[in-house]
């Protein structure tokens, strides 16, 4: 990890440095003829195996300041003169690595979807045998592309026959779907006496072998707040709306990951660091869809139950207006989650945007959900949040597999 002084600092123990970027600003009281701002940016470096990325709060009393660290390397995509890439498929079960013929597969996940989407095309007589549930269980089976693997339970399909041909149809969903009906009952889940949303959700997954990913800032339910009688997974997500979060499963674990939509507010992308930057060259096809909208600098965020807290959350530098309609839950009972989901709710609303279609080879990197991407149109740089991801792929009638995977994004 490299971190860079770009102004007066000072080096504590255990490797964090401690950035004053407003120091003669602020401190009136210190000097400035005793501390000399540097010609150059310090460039400090440590071993990523010694040290931890972030503060963990060890700090001098009275000395909380800002940090900042950069990654020596930003993902991205290698730019080069030719792209070569050896597209694969391979589906197989999962119970006996038993390969599953298939002609073209389809692999889907948007960030209103807590499940990964599956369809494919298995062929031949044999296939029946491989895709019908075992002992009245679905089969899990998993998908390989380009050495990405996804596994999903298989859940119905369409036969259709032709002369000296078996095709079927599949569709199939990624393995979370078995906190969801059919294969859990609904039953009542509630919190008696206050608990934090993270502790709530955890309680909810207590022996289904799932563990919880959570990335998004905690808050405190009330006594009493919550109270739902449905699946294990739908009662999770019924916490996560109130946040109005991302939650979805992992592609090959038995995770739920928990984002936010927004890692930086929208009006800000264009000064955020990228998760992962795509050249131009790298890119099959890319469009644009513009979408005018109003901007709105205010809402209001209220509680509609006992002990829940009320909150006007508006843009730095502006007095609120024009207000966008309220949003009302029975889990605003903590001033965190009100300011969270008041921001998330102007996020969407900064006023005018696109929608953005792009189009790569299915690389060594795959896009994720809320991640950031940097991409070029027309010679100019674009910052934007990825919405949706699919993979595509399809065996050609020469024996050739071509794949791609489409990010669709949106920018400010």
């Amino acid at each position: 990890m490299r971190c860079v002084l770009h102004d007066t600092g000072w080096l504590y123990p255990r490797g964090y440095v401690l950035l004053r970027p407003n120091l003669f600003e602020s401190a009136n009281s210190i000097s400035k003829q005793t501390i000399k701002r540097p010609a150059q940016p310090i460039e400090i470096n440590f071993l990523s195996s010694k040290y931890p990325l972030v503060c963990k709060n060890w700090y001098p009393e009275h000395a909380r300041d800002n940090y900042i660290y950069t990654w020596d390397k930003i993902p991205k995509f290698e730019k080069k003169e030719v792209y070569v890439v050896q597209n694969s498929i391979e589906i197989k079960r999962v119970s006996d690595n038993a390969p599953i013929p298939a002609e073209s597969i389809s692999i889907r996940l948007d960030w209103n979807s807590f499940c990964w989407g599956v369809s494919f095309e298995a062929i031949g007589k044999d296939a029946l045998d491989l895709i019908k549930p075992q002992e009245e269980q679905p089969v899990l089976a998993e998908a390989t592309i380009n050495e990405h693997n996804f596994q999903f339970y298989i859940e119905r399909w369409n036969e259709q026959k032709t002369f000296g041909s078996d095709t079927y149809s599949v569709e199939a969903r990624g393995m979370i779907c078995e906190l969801d009906e059919p294969y859990e009952v609904k039953q009542t889940y509630n919190n008696d006496g206050d608990t934090s949303a993270k502790q709530l959700c955890e309680s909810i997954l207590e022996n289904t072998g799932w563990t919880i990913d959570w990335q998004i800032q905690d808050w405190l339910i009330k006594d009493g707040a919550f109270s739902i009688f449905e699946t294990p997974i739908r009662a999770i997500l019924r916490i996560i709306s109130a946040y109005n979060a991302i939650a979805y499963g992992d592609a090959q674990n038995k995770i739920l990951h928990v984002k936010e939509r927004f890692k930086v507010k929208s009006w800000n992308l264009s000064g955020a660091t990228p998760d992962l930057v795509v050249p131009s060259d790298a890119m099959l096809t890319l469009s644009q869809q513009y979408v005018p909208q109003k901007t709105y600098n205010g809402i209001y965020v209220i509680g509609t139950s006992k002990n829940a807290v009320g909150a006007f959350v508006k843009r730095s530098g502006t007095d609120g207006t024009p207000t966008m309609e309220q949003v009302q839950d029975d889990l605003f009972t903590d001033t965190v989650i009100a300011l969270q989901r008041g921001t998330t709710e102007l996020c969407f609303k900064a006023g005018a945007y696109y929608k953005t279609t792009i189009v790569i080879p299915v690389l060594q990197q795959i896009g994720e959900l809320g991640d950031i991407i940097e991409y070029s149109a027309d010679g100019i740089s674009n910052k934007a949040i990825v919405t949706a991801i699919s993979i595509n792929a399809q065996r050609k009638g020469d024996g050739s597999t071509i794949a791609s995977q489409t990010m669709e994004v949106l920018r400010w």
